[in-house]
């Protein structure tokens, strides 16, 4: 769907870097520009890593300085929007470049007689939130908040004659009849919800004598924290309980020191380095107190709160129970409200049930993550591929899909073998959550974590469900692929068989110990579907009913192989692959297995 939404069409990868300098005949000006100012932030980080990441994020959009602990202090602060180009920055730069210019021009009396000095102001607020959004890469949420400006600014000079409401859905209009695929990005309505959010409190009849509008930011942030804190449940099952006295320190001291003092520095860049060099190490200074400022904040003990999925009825609850809280003065009112936020925070018991087990093969491109979960256990098999860009599987889709499944635990991990496409996101999840027990090949060690092996004819039972490794035996000399833990689960005859990246030497030495043992209905294919693998022999023997391929989409490997899927048909197995498929879900009651694939269950039109 972000494909989709973004219009790209293909993915590839880098293989091989070569430094490049723009120059003026084959870049554009703004990029150009964009260069230098990155070269001049990078002098900084000796001096203020921490300030360098967020001024490079901040000034030209490249987040690629930022680490994974700036990453958890900004998400744990509820601030990530700090560094996310869109509304608040191009309403602070709009802000700015619209009072200094009114300031100026209404220095000029004669100028006043012509054209009103708020219309001059008008037309530099815009020009240069434009140059901003240019230097910030164009975005779609930049585009979106420079819309938005623009809305807000007609509203200015036609003296008031339409409701900001109507100005807001006029801009939502522009937005959506310029780019239709915005209305799949959650930003996109976060953003419209908070802007209604704002208005909601500026409109209000709660603190408007005089004396109270200088409390105002602290209202408009008090509005959003609780107006946000359902929706933002309900998109991404969780929230920062710090956020409100976070941003309302972080967002004054953004856009009265920070931000001013970057911007003065960008402007006179051209002109000498002296004085934009002192600028910009005023402002490196102001962004280094505010980023510890930020940790101190994020470190707060259950300062951040994850949930279980939030459906619909929740998201309902909390809304009106957030609308009574905002708007309501009787102060039983205002307590009775707070109540309507407790399912929010209410984690509704699983359906398994002792034997039941749920077993689920996550879609994490070219690699293997599986979910395996029984009437009070959870266990992660692999933990899919790390990414060249420096982010991998298990912070990208399989900690949040424990978030969204409300798991802060694991009873175990297994990882089949050190390959990286089932061992990259392991670190990332060991370090955000507990594991009680960790299982690999014997082969490796992932950092301080330590690994015990799994042996062949080693088992144990959760809840009433059997899960036995089927190799590697402790005597054999395997290395790599074919030392890949295998994993059966379930009963003798209705299980599920893991087989990691086995190769046919390894399936002939498991047949030849468990030719019997390794029968089951439904099969995780070794291997992905390699040709080394999925031998005639180790198909009939196990006689799956269903095989699964955990496969990326389009990948370099051209798996699984065609021929290796024919084999598996032939010998009656319907196959599904998760490049096609999304995740694939199992489970297991009653005696019987039910098989689900995300793209049955959310399927939408691009699929079709």
């Amino acid at each position: 769907a972000w494909l989709f939404k973004e219009k790209i069409t293909a993915t590839g990868y880098i293989s091989e870097l070569y430094s490049h300098s723009p120059s003026s005949k084959n870049s554009s000006l703004f990029n150009t520009y964009r260069f230098h100012i990155r070269n001049n932030i990078e002098r900084y980080q000796h001096s203020y890593r921490n300030a360098t990441a967020l001024s490079n994020a901040l000034l030209i959009g490249d987040r690629s300085m930022l680490s994974e602990r700036h990453k958890e202090v900004l998400y744990n602060s509820g601030t990530t929007h700090l560094i996310a180009i869109s509304g608040l920055h191009i309403g602070l730069i709009g802000a700015i470049g619209f009072f200094i210019a009114r300031w100026i021009w209404s220095v000029n009396y004669k100028g006043l007689n012509f054209i009103p000095a708020k219309t001059v102001a008008s037309v530099f607020s815009f020009l240069g939130a434009f140059i901003y959004s240019e230097l910030a890469g164009f975005s779609v949420p930049t585009q979106r908040a420079l819309i938005m400006l623009a809305m807000a600014l007609l509203h200015i000079n036609l003296k008031n004659q339409s409701s900001k409401s109507s100005l807001l859905a006029i801009a939502m209009i522009v937005i959506i009849t310029i780019n239709p695929l915005s209305v799949l990005s959650a930003g996109f309505w976060l953003s419209f919800f908070a802007v209604s959010i704002i208005l909601l409190a500026i409109n209000s009849n709660i603190m408007q004598s005089r004396g109270d509008r200088y409390f105002m930011p602290i209202k408009i942030q008090y509005f959003i924290f609780i107006g946000m804190l359902p929706v933002s449940f309900y998109i991404f099952n969780q929230y920062s309980l710090v956020a409100f006295i976070a941003n309302i320190v972080a967002i004054p001291w953004l856009g009265t020191v920070s931000l001013p003092a970057f911007i003065i520095a960008l402007i006179s860049l051209p002109f000498g380095t002296y004085f934009s060099d002192q600028l910009f190490e005023l402002a490196m200074v102001t962004l280094d107190i505010l980023w510890k400022f930020l940790e101190l904040i994020s470190d707060i003990r259950h300062g951040h709160v994850i949930t279980q999925q939030v459906n619909m009825f929740k998201l309902f609850i909390a809304s009106f129970g957030a609308v009574i809280l905002l708007l309501s003065k009787r102060l039983s009112l205002k307590i009775v409200s707070l109540l309507l936020f407790l399912p929010l925070f209410y984690n509704i018991s699983g359906e398994l049930e002792n034997g039941d087990f749920l077993i689920s093969i996550l879609d994490v491109g070219q690699g293997t993550a599986v979910f395996v979960q029984t009437e009070k256990h959870v266990l992660l098999y692999d933990s899919g591929p790390a990414f060249y860009s420096g982010t991998n599987a298990g912070n990208l889709i399989i900690l949040p899909f424990f978030r969204n499944l409300g798991i802060n635990k694991l009873d175990a991990m297994i990882i089949s073998h050190g390959d990286n496409d089932h061992i990259g996101g392991a670190k990332d999840i060991l370090r955000e959550m507990q594991v009680s027990k960790k299982i690999g090949n014997g082969q490796f060690n992932i950092d301080e974590f330590q690994f015990e092996p799994c042996i062949s004819g080693q088992s144990w039972v959760w809840d009433g469900v059997k899960f036995e490794f089927l190799h590697p035996d402790k005597h054999n000399n395997f290395m790599g692929n074919n030392a890949s833990c295998v994993l059966k689960i379930g009963s003798e005859e209705q299980s599920v068989l893991l087989a990691g990246d086995i190769e046919y030497k390894a399936e002939d030495v498991i047949l030849d110990k468990n030719d019997t043992k390794i029968r089951s209905k439904i099969l995780l294919a070794p291997h992905h579907g390699s040709k080394t693998s999925s031998s005639s022999r180790f198909i009939r023997a196990i006689t799956p009913e269903n095989v699964i391929f955990s496969t990326g989409y389009l990948n370099r490997f051209n798996l699984p192989n065609k021929d290796i899927i024919e084999r598996y048909m032939m010998n009656g197995a319907s196959t599904w692959n998760t490049a096609t498929d999304g995740a694939i879900h199992i489970k297991y009651q009653g005696n019987k297995f039910a098989l689900t694939t995300e793209r049955q269950k959310r399927s939408k039109y691009w699929n079709e």
